[in-house]
């Protein structure tokens, strides 16, 4: 995933745009002077879609998930220094009274995706607050018609994202700063994906569904969560939200065209040193889902295998959507097979291919391939047996020389054939040769929608995807339930995933478990969203409000939140990245030397101390604005409403019981106000949406202070505080009201700092051009499924060009014996780019593509290309490429 679906980091953000169509076509107006998340939209040209329409409508808010830690941190083959982050984005228009001419369906649907990958060199990733978690690749591939009214912005909380495109100081500091670039590509992302969204409206039909996933979260906070009273604790079977939340859309024409879920688990599959960009386990799981989709519906071009029940369940096969020849019948496109390996292939052809392609690597027939139980064929004249104690191959006598000759033979000429490409010498290339290289590249799906799927974040404050438990790195032993430490330290406690000690197949695992549940309610989706489309937005001071909370006895207490504050268990991180010196969790009382440092900064008033109570307060955020804001006070609140689905967008991450009690209130008031919406009601919470403000605990969780409620900005009542105005929003939306917009937040574009030196020169050794072969696969190299292939290039910085929805690394196998063919992109999850300076400020540099050789690639020859951009001493970019020599896959 161009965020770690490896990674080049893809940011996935899904848009559910809320429409209140007009004769104008929207787009957007890229923030100048504005803050980032209050970019505009202006009414252009007059352009309606190519069917008519007439009457009064209204339309829904716009919903993204971006794989970002902006929400706090693209996970594929492609590692960049930042996975490949996608935007993704889908517009709905509810038709109130009016008529469609080639539909009766209630709403129009259009869906959009743009590349919002980051740099993936040099700048800090944001999440785990590491200085040292530097990106260095990529992982895999995050007017009036659209306001920030009907518009939601949600991270799917990726902490292998670059960093530096917040704008308060304390959300910067490690990225050295506002980093443009980071902040740049996510604009131009967001755009192009709404307007790509727009001009796709058809349409459709919205199906809804739900589901547990058991196995992918845990919570990460036990002792804190065990503060919340034991009355409320035994309503829920358990102690993080198992729940998933999915919809599906539907074009009339089209059939499926993509589907939006709701779960809650971090974005910490991938580790604190991790430096490669990611879109982490949801990510991987978005990846994941696209490419089923399209191998089961687009390269098969049935809907009904798309739906059908054999194999559906496993992961799809990464092959490329442009060659389907080489997927539906590799035998009869290859060239490398005699006339008896290729009849028998024909006929079976996922079995038959290993068996020949090991059959002339390891030359006996016994032992051609393991694993496989008593399966019997007719080959023309010959019989083959499989049988399983060690899977042995038996053959006529009559037939072994014979076969043994003709398998020899084809594995020699595959040899010789692959040995005859050699590495080409780096040499110039535009920009455009990496976007249309891209196995994915729009360009070579002009002819259908782009099935578009995102794993959007929830309340996942206390949840983590490391559900093996939390372990001590020196014994082995389990943490200290109420600190996280291990002997008194908390840097030695760690999370473990599913796939420990390789975090990536831990993120692969997490990410598959979320794409297998989604696979299976987007199958079986059968309720039909019908009904109003609604939204309301509004902007709450979290710094000075006033709550008011119900008593025993219908007594009411006005309370305030507080001036953001953090406390000291900030700094002691969590079991998914622990922090450093000697913070620990489940403090509330703090130390003299830290209060020292922290005095050097700010010193909190009494007052402020007092309002934060039990938190001791590390940094004053909320009250240092020097040489601008710290932290945020001013928040959006929102709700969105698709017919029987209600959205909360919520500023930052609620644990799993926040999240529950504030769902429960705007239920209750839905409920009670006389809203037309029934039992049925879908209520989710779209968490880190439209800016960030970090954790959101329940009061009790915040007295034990661990690090969700040290993060808990405003107070112990901040919780309350949302519960408060989304009931207000809940009963505009029943009341058929609107609300006060609220204050402004506060413009500080202009003011930022940064302190990130530029790329200054790239330079190559004498000789070498950029594109040249450092080190290169083994001559007439053969690589089996799992190996890994490595090749490495004399690159430039990717700074220099993000390479924005084209890729850095390409794996291409040979068809037909002459032409090279996409296979792999860095937005695979089996795919990573890395890049490295030759020394620490030299203007030397490299790139390194692995590749991990997936179960599902063919049989053949390929090769591994690099795309670069160079910056010489005049400050211009010259883009270059190289490839490999030949290899084969048996």
């Amino acid at each position: 995933m161009r965020s770690d679906m490896g990674s080049m980091e893809f940011v996935e953000i899904l848009i559910e745009i809320g429409l209140h169509w007009q004769k104008g076509k929207g787009s957007l107006e890229k923030p100048g002077t504005q803050d980032y998340q209050s970019y505009s939209l202006k009414a252009t040209e007059p352009s309606l879609p190519p069917w008519s329409i007439t009457g009064r409508q209204q339309g829904i808010p716009i919903f993204c998930t971006a794989l970002m830690e902006m929400f706090s941190g693209v996970y594929g083959c492609k590692q960049k220094p930042s996975a490949m982050i996608w935007l993704c984005v889908f517009l709905l228009l509810l038709l109130l009274s009016g008529r469609v001419t080639s539909s009766n369906s209630p709403y129009l649907i259009g869906l959009g995706s743009h590349d919002i990958t980051g740099p993936a060199a040099d700048v800090n990733m944001m999440g785990y607050a590491n200085m040292e978690q530097i990106a260095s690749g990529v992982h895999f591939r995050y007017g009036n018609l659209y306001t920030e009214q009907n518009v939601a912005i949600s991270g799917i909380h990726s902490h292998a994202g670059s960093g530096g495109y917040l704008q308060y100081i304390v959300y910067i500091v490690t990225s050295l700063g506002f980093v443009r670039q980071s902040f740049d590509v996510l604009v131009d992302g967001i755009e192009k994906s709404i307007t790509m969204a727009h001009d796709n409206l058809r349409p459709g039909s919205i199906f809804v569904n739900e589901g547990e996933i058991l196995d992918a979260s845990i919570n990460r906070s036990p002792s804190a969560y065990l503060n919340n009273p034991v009355e409320e604790r035994s309503k829920y079977k358990y102690d993080v939200d198992k729940e998933m939340t999915l919809i599906k859309f539907v074009d009339d024409e089209w059939g499926p065209v993509g589907s939006f879920n709701w779960f809650a688990t971090h974005g910490t599959s991938m580790s604190r040193t991790n430096s490669l960009i990611s879109g982490d386990n949801k990510g991987a799981a978005a990846r994941f889902m696209e490419d089923w989709f399209e191998q089961n519906v687009f390269l098969n071009g049935s809907e009904s295998s798309y739906f059908g029940q054999s194999g559906s369940t496993r992961l799809p096969r990464r092959v490329s959507s442009i060659i389907p020849d080489l997927h539906e019948e590799p035998c009869l496109e290859s060239p490398y097979l005699g006339n008896m390996e290729s009849t028998i292939c024909n006929m079976y052809y996922n079995d038959a291919l290993v068996v020949f392609a090991r059959a002339w690597l390891i030359k006996p027939l016994v032992q051609v391939i393991k694993g496989w139980g008593g399966f019997v064929g007719c080959f023309r004249s010959w019989t083959v047996i499989f049988i399983d104690f060690p899977a042995f191959c038996i053959l006529p006598v009559r037939l072994i020389g014979e076969l043994m000759g003709s398998i020899n033979s084809s594995g020699e000429k595959l040899i010789e054939l692959a040995a005859s490409f050699q590495p080409s010498q780096g040499k110039p290339a535009t920009r455009f040769s990496s976007v249309s290289r891209r196995v994915r590249s729009a360009l070579r799906h002009a002819d259908k929608p782009q099935f578009i799927s995102a794993f959007c974040q929830s309340n996942c404050g206390d949840v983590s995807p490391n559900v093996l438990g939390t372990f001590c790195i020196d014994s082995g032993l389990p943490c200290d339930f109420y600190h996280s430490t291990c002997n008194g330290k908390n840097e030695l406690c760690y999370g473990r995933g599913p796939g420990y000690p390789d975090e990536f197949e831990s993120t692969r695992i997490i990410g598959e478990r979320q794409y297998k549940k989604a696979m299976e309610l987007f199958n079986s989706a059968t309720e039909k969203l019908s009904g109003k489309i609604v939204y309301r937005h509004s902007y709450v001071d979290f710094s000075k409000l006033e709550v008011t909370l119900s008593k025993e006895g219908g007594v009411t207490e006005v309370l305030k939140t507080c001036p953001a504050a953090m406390g000291f268990a900030f700094a002691a991180g969590t079991t998914d990245g622990p922090g450093a010196f000697d913070f620990k969790q489940g403090d509330n009382k703090g130390n003299v030397f830290w209060s020292f440092v922290r005095n050097l900064l700010k010193t909190p008033n009494k007052e402020q101390i007092e309002c934060h109570l039990p938190k001791p307060i590390l940094l004053d955020t909320g009250e240092m604005k020097d040489p601008y804001d710290w932290a945020p006070s001013i928040l959006p609140v929102q709700i969105l409403r698709i017919g029987q689905l209600v959205i909360l967008s919520v500023p930052g991450e609620f644990t799993t019981m926040a999240g529950r009690r504030l769902r429960d209130a705007v239920k209750s008031v839905l409920y009670a106000g006389g809203s037309d919406l029934d039992s049925n009601v879908h209520i989710v919470i779209a968490g880190l949406a439209n800016t960030y403000s970090q954790y959101v605990t329940t009061f009790e969780e915040y007295q034990v202070q661990r690090y969700e409620g040290a993060s808990t900005l405003y107070g112990p009542h901040t919780l309350s505080a949302y519960i408060q105005e989304f009931e207000k929003l809940a009963m505009a939306i029943v009341r058929d009201e609107q609300v006060a917009p609220g204050p402004q937040p506060p413009d500080l574009l202009q003011r930022q700092i940064s302190l990130l030196p530029p790329v200054i020169l790239d330079i190559t050794p004498p000789g070498v051009n950029f594109g040249d072969i450092k080190t290169d696969v083994p001559p007439r190299a053969i690589f089996r499924k799992r190996d890994i292939v490595t090749v490495t290039f004399w690159s430039a910085s990717p700074r220099n060009d993000l390479m924005t929805e084209g890729t850095f690394a390409l794996v291409e196998i040979l068809h037909n014996q002459e032409r090279w063919v996409p296979a792999y992109d860095d937005d695979d999850f089996c795919l990573r780019f890395k890049w490295a300076r030759s020394s620490k400020l030299s203007p030397l540099s490299h790139a390194t593509i692995e590749w991990r050789v997936p179960e599902s690639a063919v049989l053949g020859v390929y090769r591994m290309t690099h795309f670069g951009a160079s910056k010489n001493i005049f400050g211009s970019i010259r883009h270059f490429t190289g490839s490999s020599s030949a290899f084969i896959v048996a």
